[in-house]
């Protein structure tokens, strides 16, 4: 009980550290992100108090339009922003449409109620038609201030130059920070900036070779500190089992807890602790038994010879390889040593004759029903389990049509990302 509490201690420490490790993967590339959120919980409450009486729209054709009403790329119908920060948004926008066509719509709403944030933004930007009809590049960015939401909405054009992940990036890294603050302009302006480098063919950290380049360096470091920590995790292991005096008790101690699991995620350390695994468990298994009666040397019986030590049902069990057994006697045999080790083939235990014989295979019964016939490999005890059939079923994905509008006729078929901060 001791062992299994231990157990699951250190995979608990485990995944905690991985789950830290990556945090600080993930954020080290943008300090201010990290910044932002030790004052996020603060500011949140502030920010709410100050905020104005919610205003919430039901339906996305209730938005206005400001391109049809006053040629303004921006909709903020609550007021989120100020006049001045709505000109400066409005021109960036405008800006990156007359050097590289892609056109951008800004939304700025209080809440909104009746639908999931993406899926009311893509009924949106099909609604409004953002982006031209021959190439589909247009991006719709909506802000949902009372749901702390950015969504983005990219037509299929435009998701071959800013695919679903660097949109989430972009946000993650350019504009939460500042939502979180109550900046929305600010965040606006960041990440639309970086957008239009993006949609100009400039190099920036999310469409070059370098910030990819830093996180490879990071998911090597990574690795090498969890290699590391598995070869910690090994030697402490090996540490505990040397403690054990009984050469028997060690080997199955060590046997069970030698996070031998991790060889396939980690193959780089265990080339090499394998080699010390294996020669270890050698070593503990044909260690030199002393008899407990007389306390003299003991002898390993010889393979074949050891069956007339077993009984019927220990033979069955050494021939299916369930269980392997090792014979040990002195001289005068006046003492015998049986061990029992697990064996290649698991079977479980017959509930008959209550040795591990008892093996099954999948099979259709005859009122073809999967089932599982065990069958006891010594006494030849059967039994029939069903088992239950899994079904799946799939979803359909999301999409629109376009419509007319003052915007250039594009459609969305559902790229984009969406998320809260």
């Amino acid at each position: 009980m001791f062992d299994f509490v231990l157990r699951s201690i250190k995979y608990i420490i485990i995944s905690i550290l991985v789950v830290f490790i990556l945090a600080i993967f993930y954020y080290n590339s943008n300090p201010k992100v990290v910044n932002s959120y030790l004052k996020s919980f603060k500011e949140k409450s502030q920010l709410d108090s100050l905020a104005p009486e919610s205003q919430t729209i039901t339906d996305f054709k209730d938005v206005p339009n400001q391109r049809e009403i006053n040629n303004v790329w921006v909709s903020d119908p609550h007021n989120i922003i100020n006049n001045q920060e709505v000109y400066q948004i409005d021109t960036l926008v405008k800006g990156i449409e007359k050097r590289t066509s892609y056109e951008i719509a800004v939304v700025l709403l209080n809440d909104i109620s009746g639908n999931t944030p993406y899926d009311f933004g893509l009924e949106l930007f099909n609604y409004w038609g953002i982006g031209k009809k021959e190439t589909n590049n247009g991006l719709l960015i909506l802000v949902i201030k009372n749901q702390r939401n950015l969504t983005f909405v990219t037509g299929s054009g435009t998701e071959l130059v800013l695919p679903d992940l660097m949109t989430k990036q972009i946000g993650d890294e350019e504009m939460k920070p500042y939502f979180r603050e109550g900046k929305y302009a600010q965040g606006l302006i960041s990440g639309i900036s970086v957008i239009g480098q993006i949609f100009n063919n400039q190099p920036t950290d999310y469409n070059s070779n370098s910030k990819w380049m830093n996180r490879l360096w990071y998911a090597i470091y990574i690795y090498l500190g969890l290699v590391l920590l598995t070869t910690i995790l090994f030697s402490i292991q090996l540490i505990r089992a040397v403690y054990i005096k009984d050469y028997y008790k060690r080997y199955i101690f060590y046997e069970n807890n030698n996070f031998s699991f991790l060889k396939y995620p980690f193959p780089l350390p265990f080339i090499f602790l394998n080699q010390l695994h294996e020669k270890l468990l050698d070593k503990w298994k044909n260690a030199t038994r002393f008899s407990k009666k007389n306390g003299g040397i003991m002898k390993k019986v010889g393979y074949r010879n050891r069956f007339k030590y077993l009984n019927e049902g220990q033979i069955k069990e050494d021939e299916i390889s369930s269980i392997k057994y090792d014979v040990w006697t002195n001289n005068d045999e006046s003492d015998i040593l049986i061990l029992p080790y697990q064996g290649v083939f698991r079977h479980e235990k017959c509930p008959k004759c209550h040795f591990n014989t008892f093996g099954y295979k999948l099979e259709y019964n005859s009122k073809n029903k999967l089932i599982r016939a065990y069958t006891c490999a010594f006494c030849d005890h059967k039994k029939e389990v069903d088992v239950s059939s899994i079904s799946s079923s799939s979803s359909s994905g999301r999409g629109g049509s376009g419509s007319g509008s003052s915007w250039g006729g594009g459609s969305s078929s559902g790229g984009g990302s969406s998320s809260s901060w």
